[in-house]
């Protein structure tokens, strides 16, 4: 079952340690043994957003895209699988982003 929360981040820090938390929780994994690295997305050559991915052991690794349009967080296991999305009630400006 898809796990639905509302929450706030006000700051892109906050997303990624958002996204590094339930990741690592989701697949039991050691926050102090996982590389985060992120990719800023585009659509139609306009900043929308970002994926986050973490590396965990074994070369496993999982993922989380946040959507800045749609103020939403969408987590991803190793398999590809979505099991968790957070919406945003406090986001930041996603425009603003450094490319």
């Amino acid at each position: 079952m898809l796990q639905r929360q509302i929450v706030s981040a006000p700051t892109l820090e906050a997303i990624e340690q958002l996204a590094a938390q339930r990741l690592c929780e989701h697949n039991a994994w050691e926050t102090s043994s996982t590389t985060m690295k992120k990719q800023v997305l585009r659509r139609g050559g306009r900043i929308c957003g970002m994926m986050l991915i973490a590396h965990g052991p074994k070369r496993q690794a999982c993922h989380a895209i946040w959507s800045g349009p749609e103020h939403r967080v969408l987590f991803y296991d190793t398999a590809g699988k979505r099991f968790a999305e957070v919406t945003l009630c406090d986001a930041p400006d996603y425009h603003r982003m450094a490319a």
